[in-house]
This record gives C-alpha cells, structure tokens and sequence, in this order.
C-alpha cells in the first residue's frame, strides 16, 4: 500500500506549486534524498521556508537529517539526532498532512 510519502516523492510535480499564497514543493537532491517544502514568497521572487524538512527515504525506510522554519520568530533551525527524533515524527506528519489537505491524491493525478 502507498502511503502519503510515498505518493508525495513519487506524484508530486517537480516544480513548486503556488497555492493560497504559498509554494509547495517536494524537491529530489538526487537518490534517495528529499525535502518537503512550504514556502512564502518574498519581495524580490525568493521564497522563503515554512517549513523545510530534509530527509532520506529508501525502501519505505525514512532518515530525517534538517528542519527549518525561517518564518516564525525565533527561526528554528534543528538537525535530526536520536534525541529529537518525535520533534522530527511530529513535524513530519504536520507537513505530509498540510500537503494532503491542500493537494488530495485524486486531484493531481
């Protein structure tokens, strides 16, 4: 069965997509590395993160490595270490389900 993050890395385009005032994007750093990203637009065309969470994913087994969230004050920036690992459970499931509700299975296909 396909999960979420699965259908996320293997259906989502690879352009951003702009929706609501924000860019969602699952962008691919080469095998087996993602992020998941949801950005606000910028005043000079950048876009800046809310959130970023970078992590590896093979064979339906998932290693986080980055999270940040440049929007928020204080910005959090955290890099995955086994102490923090429900930080980054958490903030996974809050971003896969952000992008689910914004864009369901059935309507990019």
């Amino acid at each position: 069965m396909m999960t979420d993050l699965d259908w996320l890395i293997n259906q989502f385009p690879e352009e951003a997509i702009f929706y609501q005032g924000r860019y969602f994007q699952v962008k691919r750093y080469g095998e087996h590395q993602f992020a998941l990203s949801i950005s606000e637009p910028g005043p000079c065309g950048d876009k800046t993160p809310h959130p970023i969470l970078k992590f590896r994913y093979q064979n339906h087994q998932l290693a986080y490595s980055y999270f940040a969230d440049f929007v928020v004050s204080p910005m959090v920036t955290v890099y995955a270490a086994t102490e923090n690992l429900p930080f980054f459970k958490e903030k996974m499931a809050e971003t896969v389900s952000e992008f689910m509700t914004v864009f369901p299975k059935e309507e990019l296909n």
